[in-house]
């Protein structure tokens, strides 16, 4: 047995780490990384998945971001890679024989297995594929043509053909030699389903009730019922019960449908992939409600061939990719032990955490859901930018390519508005006291919504397409800064007016920011070239960190929980570093050694940082160690209370005939910001936020914490 040679059809610049680490990553006692139990980029629609009708425990997964195949013998409990080489574009398992399998590429390459995918043997046709049929060793192989072998593709066969038409997909009907073909369509010359009573090699017309033009996509035979089918077509859901003698529209007729699957036991449960989610049916397509897991724009037409996403190998179990129901879609879990975790780049915007979620258990991450801190995940919303209501936990919003998402609930349910035009999500950020208010970048446009998206301003500030980070001051809302290529914007008129910011930066060119939530003149900004900056007057003023330029390329910064000058940041060179001195030095804290996207921090004591890795999904790190204990005890001694002041601030005056000890007001990074006196001092003409007082007080170097508020 030889392996047989792979042809891709895309550049991958995913043939790089694509298998994770099993284990944990250590750098130190206190700098251990696990990685968390996802999320698997397997979890698209255009992820092929098969099993075997004779043991549906065995069954093979075909993710299109990876050039590599899986295979599970446990129902999901464990996979492993049985190729690793090329690209290929279907697949399936024989429905007697578990152990055969065949991978086909549209352009024709064919590899066969009868081990489970320990072994492989080039068998190609010489001609383009689509679709793949396989029971009882023979194997059917479509595109214009279908080709039939016998000997596990030693030797090829042209049968007749459905027409000249475009086959998507070959089921098999059950009975012996009945097989049926959905048919593409283009210019409404062909019928859309065709069926064959002798193994392929004649077939009639069997779309009798269709529209002419009809384009069929996918086919499900019900097993316990082969005279009940259903089809998947750009025009609805269509079923037959006298095994295609005649058709009906039951659902959707005005939509297109790619996937469709019905249980073997039960031919009235039935279950589509409709939009943006799974929905079933227990009557035969007469009434719908949604199952609880999305599917990332499953309603499009594909190019060719039509991938099978969705599966019912059993009535224990429906698969949406990797993900899989027992409940008759009620709840989901993705299951992927063995499976590469995955982190595939969207878009900078796009591809980050959901920032300010309280609850330490739950993240989002682009759609992908934890609520036991890592140990599961599932696709539970949409995909695109995400932002959480800052007050209120239950709203979160959710820009895609089309529309405004919005759920009530946590994330149980979804509304959606449709924005002006489609295009590549970027940024959105929520309004911290208005729900109301949104911002969402999509394409490069910003825009503003005071209605939850009912209508929409466009405020760009002349940036072109390159915004990749929004925040809004907590304290003080109107005040929002954006950044990107051509560095950082601010308004302080909730965004109707836009002013750069960029006269003292040493570099243009960011990916992320951070308004320090307790004081909003802080502001950190960082990015592949405008390396890592700091303002204490909101962006008026910046200043470098040379530090920074060892770490590498900065693609998120995040801020501890308590602790204002610790901070925490990830880098392209593949670690997160920390900095306990508000970032004039940093410390790497490890990872996995490829590229971190995005951070995320709880709120717990102490903190647990989330980052999402490219190519290996997210992993996790309890910060106990390295500097930061030593740095809150100092903190904790430092400023035992806090004083409020507006305008002016007093100091007492000396009780002895000492000489009293300097006085200064200090920042937050300890900067001298003005000399303090005896009495009143005016402090009306300083940037709101945290400040300081050393001396002045018992001890020379005591110091107080004071908040200078408008």
């Amino acid at each position: 047995m030889t392996t047989p040679r792979r042809r891709s059809r895309h550049a991958r610049a995913a043939t790089l780490g694509l298998v994770g680490l099993a284990v944990g990553v250590s750098f130190g006692v206190a700098q251990t990384w696990q990685p968390t139990a996802g999320p698997y980029e397997a979890s698209t629609t255009e992820a092929d998945l098969s099993f075997s009708a004779a043991s549906p425990q065995v069954g093979w997964l075909l993710p299109d971001i990876l050039d590599t195949a899986y295979v599970t013998l446990d129902g999901g409990g464990s996979w492993r890679s049985a190729f690793f080489s090329g690209y290929y574009d279907a697949l399936a398992v024989d429905q007697v024989h578990p152990g055969m399998a065949w991978l086909a590429e549209l352009f024709g390459d064919v590899a066969v297995t009868t081990d489970t995918g320990r072994t492989w043997r080039s068998c190609t046709p010489h001609g383009y594929i689509s679709a793949v049929l396989a029971k009882q060793g023979k194997a059917w192989l479509a595109y214009w043509g279908i080709y039939v072998s016998t000997d596990t593709g030693r030797t090829w066969v042209t049968t007749s053909t459905p027409s000249s038409g475009f086959v998507h997909d070959l089921v098999d009907g059950v009975q012996d030699g009945v097989l049926f073909a959905a048919l593409g369509n283009a210019g409404g010359e062909y019928a859309a389903v065709w069926k064959s009573t002798d193994g392929g090699q004649s077939w009639l017309a069997s779309d009798s009730g269709m529209p002419w033009g009809t384009e069929a996509y996918q086919l499900a035979v019900a097993h316990s019922a082969p005279m009940v089918l259903y089809v998947a077509a750009d025009n609805g859901l269509w079923k037959t019960a006298n095994q295609g003698v005649s058709w009906v529209c039951v659902a959707w007729a005005d939509s297109v449908l790619t996937h469709v699957a019905v249980d073997p036991v039960d031919p009235s449960l039935v279950y589509v992939a409709h939009a943006y989610g799974v929905y079933r049916s227990t009557d035969g397509g007469s009434t719908w409600s949604r199952a609880g897991i999305w599917t990332r724009r499953a309603s499009y037409a594909p190019s060719y061939g039509t991938t099978h996403a969705l599966s019912c190998p059993s009535a224990s179990a429906v698969w949406w990719a990797n993900n899989v129901s027992t409940d008759r879609g009620a709840s989901w879990r993705s299951v992927g032990p063995g499976l590469p975790r995955m982190w595939y780049y969207q878009s900078l915007g796009a591809a980050r955490f959901v920032r300010g979620i309280q609850n330490t258990e739950i993240r989002w991450i682009r759609g992908w859901k934890t609520t036991d801190g890592g140990q599961s995940w599932y696709f539970g919303g949409p995909d695109g930018s995400m932002a959480i209501h800052p007050s209120d936990q239950q709203k979160l919003y959710c820009v895609d390519y089309n529309y405004l998402w919005r759920s009530l609930d946590g994330g149980s349910s979804w509304g959606a508005v449709e924005l002006p035009a489609g295009a590549t999500p970027g940024p959105t950020a929520v309004h911290p006291s208005d729900p109301n208010v949104v911002f969402a970048c999509t394409g490069g446009v910003l825009r503003r919504t005071t209605d939850s998206g009912t209508s929409w301003a466009i405020v760009n500030p002349g940036t072109g397409a390159d915004i990749s980070d929004i925040r809004i001051c907590r304290q003080h809302p109107d005040t929002v800064f954006i950044c990107g290529l051509s560095g950082c914007y601010r308004s302080d008129d909730g965004g109707l007016h836009w002013a750069a910011k960029n006269d003292t930066l040493t570099n243009v060119g960011a990916a992320s920011l951070l308004v320090d939530p307790d004081q909003d003149n802080v502001v950190y900004m960082c990015g592949p070239t405008c390396y890592f900056h700091r303002s204490t007057d909101y962006g008026e003023t910046w200043t470098e960190f040379r530090d920074y330029a060892r770490t590498g390329s900065c693609m998120d910064i995040a801020r501890h929980p308590s602790y204002a000058s610790t901070l925490y940041m990830a880098a392209y060179s593949g670690a997160v570093y920390r900095s306990t001195d508000a970032g004039h030095t940093w410390a790497s804290i490890g990872l996995s050694g490829r590229p971190v996207y995005s951070l995320s921090v709880t709120a717990s004591t102490p903190p647990t940082l989330y980052a999402a890795v490219m190519y290996d999904g997210v992993w996790k790190h309890v910060d106990s160690g390295g500097g930061i204990a030593e740095a809150q005890r100092v903190e904790d001694r430092r400023h035992p209370t806090t004083t409020v002041v507006h305008g002016v601030l007093f100091l007492p005056t000396a009780s002895s005939h000492k000489p009293q000890a300097a006085s200064w007001l200090l920042d937050i990074t300890g900067r001298k910001v003005m000399a303090l006196h005896s009495g009143a001092n005016d402090v009306s003409k300083l940037a709101p936020g945290v400040y300081f007082v050393r001396g002045g007080l018992k001890h020379a170097q005591a110091e107080r914490k004071v908040i200078i508020s408008r």
